[in-house]
């Protein structure tokens, strides 16, 4: 039997680290197509996306077009039997998702119907959500709304970060497709709706979101904090100045002191009143200065005591 013919569509860390998975696959990897270079960094150094690398690794084809409908042609030509997506950064219109003769995969870093949308990571952490997973799907027209071939799960601890949940999803996509993706192309597989009445969505963070308020629940804080690490970072103000908050723990203690405010500084980090129990901050990086752990400049964040985080 010949190998289906699928192009790979995928731009960052997580996607280059599924296609190298796929390449051990019985099936022909025919090209990939990923977003174009971008400049990085202060020096603005033109960078390949994470997904090209691979790619270039393994010798296959790339195509890394502005607009996805540029290489319509391109795709047309390849004969193609399936398109593998997985976070691949821009809306495929039902043109490109026509160009595979058998169907269009997505692997999704969700538990469809949960979380549609480019950043479902971070809104399962912000959420408190106690699990998540990868959705294999079927790509329609609409954003993550295709039936549901499959599902693995993975558990979200209490001080799990988007980083740790990000690679957890990775070797649990890994799975996913070991058990899953052939008997899908073989047809072995039957897929089913989503049920449209729990559906949610995690749409890519904005600026705004990554303002950290302490005027709620310890929880809740703790939860925005690591939803945002390691990327963006969230932040608060005090004294007019942003400060980044790269790391939290939850504390049984409580305070009489409005929400935000500093209460002390020890080898935890920096104690913080909210509307219920105290937070500990552990790493942050005041504006103009460099990120380091709290308890390691103890005498410049001691300055802080008692001031009010906005």
């Amino acid at each position: 039997m010949m190998k289906k013919r699928v192009v790979f569509m995928g731009t960052p860390i997580f996607a280059a680290k599924i296609l190298k998975h796929l390449s051990h696959f019985p099936i022909d990897i025919v090209a990939v197509v990923t977003q174009a270079d971008k400049k990085v960094g202060r020096k603005q150094i033109l960078t390949p996306t994470p997904v090209k690398v691979v790619a270039q690794e393994l010798g296959l084809p790339i195509f890394q077009p502005i607009k996805v409908k540029e290489i319509l042609e391109d795709l047309q030509h390849l004969h193609i039997d399936y398109i593998i997506t997985c976070a691949y950064g821009q809306f495929l219109p039902e043109s490109i998702l026509k160009c595979a003769k058998e169907d269009a995969l997505n692997i999704h870093a969700s538990l469809l119907p949960k979380y549609r949308g480019g950043a479902p990571i971070h809104w399962a952490i912000i959420n408190g959500e106690k699990e998540s997973g990868i959705s294999l799907m079927r790509m329609i027209k609409a954003m993550d709304a295709g039936e549901v071939f499959a599902q693995t799960k993975v558990d979200i601890l209490i001080d799990d970060t988007t980083e740790i949940l990000h690679d957890k999803l990775i070797e649990s996509a890994k799975l996913c497709l070991d058990e899953y993706l052939m008997k899908v192309i073989h047809h072995e597989i039957t897929a089913h709706p989503q049920d449209e009445s729990h559906v949610t969505f995690g749409y890519n963070v904005l600026p705004e979101d990554e303002h950290v308020s302490f005027d709620q629940d310890a929880l809740h804080v703790h939860n925005h904090i690591r939803g945002l690490i390691s990327w963006p970072i969230g932040y608060a103000l005090l004294n007019d100045k942003r400060v980044k908050l790269y790391g939290s723990k939850l504390l049984h203690q409580k305070s009489d002191q409005p929400s935000g405010t500093i209460l002390k500084i020890d080898d935890c980090g920096l104690h913080v009143a909210t509307q219920t129990d105290n937070i500990c901050i552990t790493h942050v990086q005041v504006e103009g200065r460099k990120m380091y752990k709290v308890s390691d400049d103890k005498p410049y964040l001691s300055t802080f005591i008692n001031q009010q985080f906005k």
